[in-house]
């Protein structure tokens, strides 16, 4: 039911600097080690991998480039063995130009598509000028005898701007209209210039500056910013056939770059974990231990030089540091994942995946069994199966629970008469659910102390174990307060026994966290006080929590009986309607929140109870796909 992380051993390979893009190679493609940075760079110095991760890291960077420009995906060969500096290096540098001649084109087209907006630019500007016929040049022009005037004045101005210029021998064309002007065109005598100037300011007038480059008649204009347009679509359309043109020839060459770049992938992914002086390195990682003679095997047939291996167990000193490879039934795969939600078990820890994947499944029977509902359930699982990586399998164990609930309540679809209860309708008699659900809390509890002193005694933290709120004292404090609890409400006792059952085990806890505390006699005090209160708060609101199990298996029969009260006022159609309706809400609406409340009991009244979820993921060196 339960286990731990793998077993590791701390693997060190000593070798000769020929052999270590072969071991890379080896090891990547075995998947069986995690890295561990360098430790001994201070005594050895040199880092032979450096070179060869630099160039593998620019390859793969101008890879990135070159494939923005292909749609389709490129075929690859497996690799063939490792990758040589020098291979890498030929590569990197051919890739280097078939970049520079892309980058080239591409810049070309960056230029054309400036060009082009700024050409439909002058083409949005001159639609303002369309129905002035006149050469736009003459506007910028100094006439001896006239004066132009072109801009914008608000619409509520123009009339009156008419009436005072007629007066002044002044020609007003209002050739435009926005949203919130008038764009008018005003020509006048010279010696009149000043006089118009003031009437325009007083009637909000906005001087236009037309466009160098609209200086001719605006239907000449447009014509000519078509054309302009038309050749700048046909110099894109024609360096982008360059662009396919260059990926079609160099497409052998894209193709045995990825490759190379996928054989060279362990090898640079270990530069940063390789330390060496002269023709020496070494390598170092954490295995697991059942694959410790399956390594050596495979190193002496591939390595061509003597090498040394050796493999420790993990000192008291490196528990922390040491990752979690967790090994499940594919099953448990949805599970596994929201365990990780929470967070990874350290090295030693219990796992709890199995556990959590029974209890989940339990709790969410009990407070929604219904067999169609649950049948739905795995149905909604079945269909939307792709768009979710472990829907199917999660709603599965989900809905076969509901099922097995439904049969024991004797509910199908909220019809309570259908089929005949194996056991007995939550309603029927409340008060036996309340204590059942009392009782799966307490036993609930009482596991996940179990776990926790496993888990203080599998790092050696005895007095922990012993005497904290996560200890024995802990799991015997939650006993005498469930004994204190049934006396007083079975008995009406409430004596010096019960007291005793209670505040022997708190005394302990807080003796123990007295010893721990760092400060002085007043700080000790109070935090002590502090957590004495909440030690008990805490135990008897974990255990009522779970009452929650109950209350949502009596609110699903309730929820069941609102939607047949409803149909019961309908007509046939309606009532139908109603039903199906009524069902598809609880299943949704109800349906997601117990998914919730049995995940929050998991993980406030369990995980974080016992499991610290602060280890680190067993990361493998493998050979990387591009």
């Amino acid at each position: 039911m339960l286990g731990r992380p793998v077993p590791l051993k701390h693997l060190s390979l000593a070798m000769l600097d020929c052999d270590a893009p072969i071991a890379s190679d080896l090891l990547a493609s075995m998947r069986v080690i995690h890295l561990i940075e360098n430790r001994h760079h201070q005594i050895l110095g040199e880092f032979p991998g450096k070179r060869y991760q630099s160039l593998y890291q620019k390859l793969e960077n101008r890879l990135k480039k070159v494939l923005h420009h292909i749609d389709e995906p490129i075929t690859t060969d497996a690799p063939s063995g490792p990758v040589s500096l020098q291979a890498l290096q030929q590569a990197e540098q051919e890739i280097y130009d078939l970049w520079k001649q892309l980058s080239a084109h591409e810049e070309q087209i960056r230029i054309t598509h400036e060009k082009s907006q700024h050409h439909k630019q002058l083409a949005n500007s001159l639609s303002r000028f369309e129905n002035l016929n006149i050469d736009l040049s003459w506007l910028s022009s100094d006439s001896p005898f006239l004066k132009f005037f072109i801009g914008t004045i608000p619409h509520n101005e123009l009339e009156q701007l008419q009436r005072a210029l007629s007066l002044a021998n002044t020609v007003v064309d209002p050739f435009h209209k926005s949203a919130a002007h008038h764009y008018i065109f005003v020509a006048t005598e010279k010696s009149h210039q000043q006089d118009i100037e003031e009437i325009l300011k007083a009637a909000s007038f906005h001087e236009l500056t037309i466009p160098d480059e609209l200086r001719s008649r605006p239907q000449q204009l447009r014509e000519e910013l078509q054309q302009q347009l038309s050749s700048n679509q046909q110099l894109t359309d024609h360096y982008q056939d360059a662009i396919q043109d260059l990926i079609t020839t160099h497409q052998p060459l894209i193709s045995k770059a990825l490759t190379l770049l996928r054989g060279a992938s362990p090898f640079a992914t270990i530069a940063s974990c390789l330390s060496g002086r002269g023709q020496l390195v070494i390598l170092e990682g954490w295995v697991a231990a059942s694959r410790i003679e399956e390594i050596d095997q495979k190193l002496q047939s591939r390595l061509q030089h003597p090498y040394l291996l050796t493999f420790g167990t993990p000192s008291a000193g490196e528990m922390s540091t040491v990752p979690s490879l967790q090994q499940h039934p594919r099953l448990l795969d949805p599970f596994k994942k929201l365990v990780n939600q929470f967070g990874v078990p350290r090295y030693g820890e219990v796992d709890p995946t199995p556990l959590f994947a029974l209890s989940y499944t339990l709790m969410f029977g009990m407070m929604f069994g219904d067999v169609g509902h649950g049948a739905f359930i795995i149905l909604a699982g079945f269909l939307f199966r792709k768009k979710v990586s472990g829907l199917f399998t999660f709603a599965s164990f989900a809905g076969g629970s509901s099922i097995l609930f439904g049969f024991l309540y004797g509910s199908l679809f909220g019809f309570e008469h259908l089929i005949p209860p194996l056991w007995m309708s939550p309603m029927s008699d409340p008060t036996q659910m309340l204590l059942i659900a009392l009782i799966w809390g307490i036993g609930f509890l009482t596991i996940t102390h179990l776990l926790s002193i496993a888990n203080l005694l599998a790092i050696d933290q005895r007095a922990a174990a012993l005497w904290s709120g996560r200890g024995v004292s802990g799991l015997l404090f939650l006993f005498g307060g469930v004994f204190a609890a049934y006396r007083y409400m079975v008995d009406q006792q409430f004596a010096l026994l019960e007291l005793s059952s209670i505040f022997l085990p708190l005394g302990l806890i807080l003796h123990y966290r007295w010893d721990t505390i760092e400060g002085g006699l007043n700080e000790k005090i109070l935090i002590t006080l502090i957590e004495g209160v909440d030690k008990i708060i805490n135990n008897l609101s974990a255990t009522l929590s779970f009452l929650r199990v109950a209350a949502f298996s009596l609110n699903h029969v309730a929820l069941a009986a609102a939607v047949f009260t409803l149909a019961e006022m309908m007509d046939p159609l309606g009532h139908t309607i109603t039903l199906i309706l009524g069902n598809l809400f609880i299943i949704v609406l109800e349906g997601g929140i117990v998914a919730i409340q049995c995940l929050r009991l998991e993980y406030y009244e369990g995980f974080s109870r016992f499991f610290s979820g602060k280890g680190e993921r067993f990361t493998p060196l493998k050979m990387e796909t591009h």
